[in-house]
């Protein structure tokens, strides 16, 4: 599921996807 949201995003929703990632982990 995070390969394919990445390989249908744009540069800017994987950043925000990616933030959304680090503060959950926090």
């Amino acid at each position: 599921m995070y390969l394919a949201c990445l390989s249908t995003s744009s540069s800017n929703d994987k950043l925000a996807f990616d933030v959304g990632l680090q503060e959950h982990s926090q």
